[in-house]
Protein backbone atom coordinates (compact mmCIF):
# COMPACT_ATOMS: atom_id res chain seq x y z
CA UNK A 1 0.00 0.00 0.00
CA UNK A 2 1.04 3.42 -0.75
CA UNK A 3 2.71 5.89 1.93
CA UNK A 4 0.16 8.99 1.03
CA UNK A 5 -3.23 9.15 2.37
CA UNK A 6 -5.80 10.46 0.04
CA UNK A 7 -6.55 13.92 0.21
CA UNK A 8 -10.69 14.97 -1.14
CA UNK A 9 -11.08 18.15 -1.42
CA UNK A 10 -14.33 20.11 -2.82
CA UNK A 11 -13.69 20.96 -6.33
CA UNK A 12 -17.18 22.92 -6.42
CA UNK A 13 -21.38 23.03 -4.73
CA UNK A 14 -23.85 23.55 -6.98
CA UNK A 15 -27.38 24.02 -5.29
CA UNK A 16 -29.90 22.79 -7.92
CA UNK A 17 -33.32 24.04 -8.08
CA UNK A 18 -35.89 21.57 -9.99
CA UNK A 19 -39.56 22.55 -10.78
CA UNK A 20 -41.62 19.69 -11.46
CA UNK A 21 -45.72 19.87 -11.87
CA UNK A 22 -45.19 22.48 -8.85
CA UNK A 23 -43.08 20.76 -6.86
CA UNK A 24 -39.90 22.60 -6.27
CA UNK A 25 -37.24 20.29 -5.26
CA UNK A 26 -33.30 21.36 -4.16
CA UNK A 27 -30.48 19.18 -4.55
CA UNK A 28 -26.69 19.82 -3.42
CA UNK A 29 -24.56 18.60 -5.67
CA UNK A 30 -20.83 18.54 -4.88
CA UNK A 31 -17.50 16.67 -6.94
CA UNK A 32 -14.56 15.37 -4.73
CA UNK A 33 -11.37 15.75 -6.01
CA UNK A 34 -9.19 12.77 -4.56
CA UNK A 35 -5.89 11.10 -5.81
CA UNK A 36 -6.10 8.45 -8.35
CA UNK A 37 -3.75 6.00 -7.18
CA UNK A 38 -4.11 6.46 -3.74
CA UNK A 39 -7.75 5.65 -4.01
CA UNK A 40 -6.65 2.66 -6.05
CA UNK A 41 -3.85 1.62 -3.56
CA UNK A 42 -6.43 2.05 -0.59
CA UNK A 43 -8.45 -0.75 0.80
CA UNK A 44 -11.34 0.27 -1.42
CA UNK A 45 -9.07 -0.44 -4.40
CA UNK A 46 -11.11 0.21 -7.36
CA UNK A 47 -12.82 3.75 -9.08
CA UNK A 48 -16.05 4.80 -7.99
CA UNK A 49 -19.11 3.58 -9.09
CA UNK A 50 -22.82 4.63 -9.70
CA UNK A 51 -24.42 4.21 -6.52
CA UNK A 52 -21.58 4.33 -4.32
CA UNK A 53 -21.62 6.49 -1.04
CA UNK A 54 -18.95 9.35 0.43
CA UNK A 55 -19.61 10.02 4.10
CA UNK A 56 -18.28 13.28 5.44
CA UNK A 57 -17.89 13.90 9.28
CA UNK A 58 -17.15 17.37 9.66
CA UNK A 59 -17.48 18.30 13.53
CA UNK A 60 -20.51 17.45 14.94
CA UNK A 61 -21.59 16.84 11.53
CA UNK A 62 -22.43 13.69 9.06
CA UNK A 63 -23.21 14.29 5.13
CA UNK A 64 -23.69 11.61 2.88
CA UNK A 65 -23.32 12.02 -0.88
CA UNK A 66 -24.09 9.60 -3.43
CA UNK A 67 -21.94 9.21 -6.49
CA UNK A 68 -23.85 9.69 -9.70
CA UNK A 69 -24.01 10.71 -13.11
CA UNK A 70 -24.65 14.16 -13.44
CA UNK A 71 -26.29 16.41 -16.56
CA UNK A 72 -25.27 13.45 -18.57
CA UNK A 73 -21.87 12.52 -17.41
CA UNK A 74 -19.95 9.96 -16.29
CA UNK A 75 -20.25 9.69 -12.61
CA UNK A 76 -16.38 10.12 -12.35
CA UNK A 77 -13.80 11.87 -14.99
CA UNK A 78 -10.00 12.80 -14.71
CA UNK A 79 -9.41 16.14 -13.32
CA UNK A 80 -6.01 16.61 -15.21
CA UNK A 81 -4.21 15.02 -18.40
CA UNK A 82 -1.78 12.78 -16.30
CA UNK A 83 -5.13 11.19 -14.45
CA UNK A 84 -3.45 12.00 -10.98
CA UNK A 85 -6.78 13.42 -9.93
CA UNK A 86 -10.49 12.04 -10.30
CA UNK A 87 -13.40 14.15 -9.59
CA UNK A 88 -15.96 12.41 -8.28
CA UNK A 89 -19.85 13.87 -9.34
CA UNK A 90 -22.19 13.44 -6.30
CA UNK A 91 -25.41 14.45 -4.66
CA UNK A 92 -26.07 15.03 -0.96
CA UNK A 93 -28.79 12.57 -0.13
CA UNK A 94 -28.95 12.85 3.68
CA UNK A 95 -27.07 14.87 6.51
CA UNK A 96 -27.26 14.44 10.37
CA UNK A 97 -25.82 15.32 13.83
CA UNK A 98 -23.44 13.54 15.42
CA UNK A 99 -21.06 13.47 18.56
CA UNK A 100 -17.51 13.55 17.69
CA UNK A 101 -14.96 15.18 20.31
CA UNK A 102 -12.83 16.43 17.89
CA UNK A 103 -13.67 19.12 14.62
CA UNK A 104 -11.65 16.71 12.57
CA UNK A 105 -12.86 16.10 8.88
CA UNK A 106 -12.83 13.32 7.73
CA UNK A 107 -14.00 11.17 4.41
CA UNK A 108 -15.21 7.80 3.98
CA UNK A 109 -16.08 5.89 0.72
CA UNK A 110 -18.47 3.24 1.19
CA UNK A 111 -18.83 0.79 -2.12
CA UNK A 112 -22.37 -0.47 -3.09
CA UNK A 113 -22.10 -4.01 -3.13
CA UNK A 114 -21.82 -5.75 -6.48
CA UNK A 115 -24.43 -7.94 -7.86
Amino acid sequence: MSNSKPTPAFAENVSAHHANCGVIRQDFCCDFLIDTYSLLDSIIGSLPRRGDAIVEIDGNHTFIFEVMALGGEPPWRYSDPFRLKLRIHTKQVASHETRVLSQTVAVLFFLKPQA
